[in-house]
Order: structure tokens, then C-alpha cells, then sequence
């Protein structure tokens, strides 16, 4: 019984880095999901800002659809390095555009620089403005359409 005496503080050196490691990216991909679901949400609720935006035809669309996605984003992200909010806009869609760079610590040994890389986030995310008359019209040709299919349809068989 005295040989094996220290054997269990060898395997504890051996499994801890491993058992560490583990913790330490779950940590890490489970704020990557949290910043990743943050930037989406900024994306998509600045493109509806500048959408509305259109609708009411009085201001700056892309302003507002930049203000509503800093909004959003300010003090929300944990351990961005750079955000980067771009919003291009006319009269016909709104399209919101979100960059973010993940500053991860270099003393994480298993990610190495190709991999930091991996961790930035960009959503991209662009909404139709939909003309109701241009639906109707649409709905409309669709029922006409429809028509004239039943119509011949009941010719043919009565040929027959």
C-alpha cells in the first residue's frame, strides 16, 4: 500500500488540464451564442427601425436604423473588441449590416490566432418594403388566373 502512495496527485495532474480546458470553452461558446444572439437581434430590429422609418417618410432612415442598432447593442456584448453597424437604405428596402470582433484572452492555450478569428460575428439582414396595392394586384391576377383554368378545364370536358 506505501507505492502507490502519491499516485492520485499524478492522475489529478494529468485529467485537471483537460477537465479546465473543457470548462473554459464551454465558457467561451456559450458567450460567443450570447454575443451572436445579441448582434442578430440589433440587426434585424435596426432594419424594421429604418423600415418604419419609410413608412412614415419624415427623417433620416439610416440614422434611425444606426441609433436603434447602437441602442441595442450598447453594454449588452461581453468582450467585443469592435463593433461595426452599417446600414444601407432606399426607398424600396432597408438593409442592416452588424460586425463584431470577439476579444478573447491570449492565455486560452488552445486557441491559437487562426482560430480567434473564427469567433467574430456578422449578421447581415435586409426587409422589403411591401406595396399593399402591388399584393392586391398580384391576389387579383392569381383569381383571374384561376378562372380561366376552371373555365377551360370545363370545356375539355365537355368535349369529351
Amino acid at each position: 500500500m506505501d507505492d502507490l502512495r502519491g499516485s492520485l496527485t499524478i492522475e489529478c495532474t494529468m485529467v485537471m488540464p483537460v477537465i479546465l480546458s473543457a470548462i473554459i470553452l464551454i465558457m467561451i461558446l456559450a458567450l460567443y451564442m450570447y454575443n451572436d444572439t445579441v448582434v442578430s437581434c440589433a440587426c434585424i430590429n435596426s432594419a424594421m427601425a429604418g423600415l418604419y422609418i419609410i413608412n412614415d417618410s419624415n427623417g433620416d432612415i439610416v440614422k434611425a436604423a444606426e441609433d436603434e442598432a447602437i441602442l441595442l447593442l450598447d453594454n449588452k456584448l461581453v468582450g467585443e473588441d469592435s463593433v461595426k453597424v452599417e446600414v444601407k437604405a432606399n426607398p424600396i428596402y432597408v438593409e442592416s449590416c452588424v460586425d463584431m470582433n470577439m476579444n478573447l484572452p491570449y492565455a486560452v492555450p488552445f486557441i491559437g490566432n487562426e482560430l480567434r478569428d473564427a469567433f467574430d460575428i456578422h449578421h447581415d439582414f435586409k426587409v422589403m418594403q411591401i406595396n399593399p396595392a402591388s399584393v392586391l394586384r398580384d391576389v387579383n391576377k392569381y383569381n383571374v388566373y384561376k378562372e380561366l383554368i376552371e373555365k377551360y378545364s370545363q370545356e375539355e370536358t365537355k368535349d369529351e
